[in-house]
């Protein structure tokens, strides 16, 4: 029978630790859309049994980088991806786990020279295999966080906070327990399998929670952009509406017109006609690029802006496709004209704003601009619109930008006395 070790039990249940790490940088590099859970969570269990048994069969350090490499390439395939990402992805995870494994070797051959122990001494093992886990761990959980920054996903101080402590304090209290002789083999093998625990369990909680949160905000931007398209659904539909009865009525005003130009009524001929074309024209559709999304939401935010006796000067040269995608275009638009839209409802008169999309060489150029009574309030150097609900006041603005650093694109917020500018570049990728 094999006998292990106290350094072989805590590389066995460090090991379970390692697998979720894996999966989470597998997470940072492939998207898990369409993936099937119950062969994902087979897999991962998979891996964390042939790398025990690798680990306890040979104890070579070839092999297992070897195997390593072959088993997380396998582990790909539970992701849609090409070969080429695969490799790379493979090979990028691979190369973090063994800077941070050969960093935490050098550190642990630094202390061990200045304060006498030997690197080799099992204790110290210990210490430095949990510390390249828990520190694999940290590095995994910021890449995670800086993706969500740049989807969009709000990181509050407490979280970054918690990214921190919970992995730190887990291998301060281990090398505590280790350290401190009065605790026996077994005490610091289930020591170590609680703490592992609380770190997967904590982190797998917030992952549940930062889902949900992500979920709720998507339904709010989708159940909004679906508001916009029943109002582009309907303007489309009257206009269709319109289009055929003047085409079951076109021999009528055929022989009105004729008559009109034998009596050589000129002047009624022409009124009949600008009476004829413009009901073509339905006329709450201001927007007629054939682009559905932009369409959608500036017919409806041009509405509501009528509604509240708001002049609106619109240009539009944009393609009907775009690889913007709608929920972004929506975010944009959205916000920047619902800021303009209350700011200038405030004034008594002279309200109006002008919307401005171009498209030139793959770049999306926007500019919204409107009148407002000159009062700004900035926070920590950046614009605050003036919600009355304080909790939510610059969050648009806030949004927006984050939309247009996706696109790596540029916006630009200025103003004059009496009017407030938005300009935004961004790149079609």
């Amino acid at each position: 029978m094999l006998e292990l070790s106290l350094y072989d039990y805590i590389y066995i249940i460090s090991n379970i630790f390692s697998t979720f790490i894996v999966f989470k940088f597998m997470c940072v590099f492939f998207d898990r859309t369409d993936v099937n859970k119950r062969i994902e969570f087979i897999s991962y269990i998979g891996y964390f049994m042939l790398i025990s048994l690798i680990y306890l069969k040979f104890d070579k350090p070839i092999i297992t980088l070897l195997s390593n490499i072959v088993i997380f390439f396998v582990l790909s395939f539970n992701y849609r991806a090409t070969i080429k990402v695969r490799s790379i992805a493979v090979i990028l995870i691979y190369t973090i786990l063994m800077a941070v494994e050969s960093i935490v070797f050098l550190l642990a051959r630094y202390l061990s020279n200045r304060f006498g122990n030997s690197v080799y001494s099992e204790g110290f093992l210990i210490i430095s295999l949990i510390a390249t886990k828990i520190i694999s761990y940290l590095v995994v959980l910021i890449a995670g966080a800086l993706q969500n920054i740049k989807t969009g996903f709000n990181i509050s101080n407490l979280n970054w906070l918690a990214v921190f402590f919970i992995p730190l304090g887990t291998l301060f209290i281990t090398y505590t327990i280790i350290s401190d002789s009065i605790y026996s083999e077994e005490n610091v093998i289930i020591s170590v399998i609680i703490l592992f625990s609380i770190n997967i369990l904590v982190f797998y909680l917030y992952d549940v929670l930062a889902n949900e949160y992500r979920e709720k905000i998507e339904a709010g931007l989708l159940r909004q952009q679906n508001n916009y398209y029943l109002k582009q659904l309907d303007i489309m539909e009257k206009s269709q509406e319109n289009i055929r009865m003047l085409h079951h009525d076109m021999g009528n005003h055929i022989v009105v017109l004729q008559a009109l130009i034998e009596n050589d009524d000129k002047e009624k001929a022409l009124d009949y006609i600008k009476t004829f074309t413009a009901s073509f024209d339905y006329k709450y559709e201001y927007a007629k690029t054939g682009n559905l999304d932009v369409d959608s939401i500036l017919n409806y935010k041009i509405q509501e802006a009528k509604d509240k006796d708001i002049d609106v000067d619109l240009k539009l040269k944009i393609p009907e496709q775009m690889n913007i995608s709608s929920f972004d275009i929506s975010i944009i638009l959205g916000n920047l004209l619902d800021n303009a839209i209350e700011a200038t409802s405030m004034l008594e008169s002279g309200r109006e704003i002008d919307i401005d999309l171009d498209f030139d060489r793959n770049v999306l150029f926007i500019s919204i601009s409107n009148t407002f009574d000159g009062r700004v309030i900035y926070e920590n150097a950046k614009f605050k619109t003036r919600h009355t609900d304080m909790e939510n006041r610059g969050i648009g603005l806030n949004n927006v930008q984050k939309v247009v650093d996706k696109y790596m694109g540029e916006m630009e917020i200025y103003h004059t006395d009496y009017s407030f500018y938005v300009d935004i570049m961004m790149y079609n990728i």
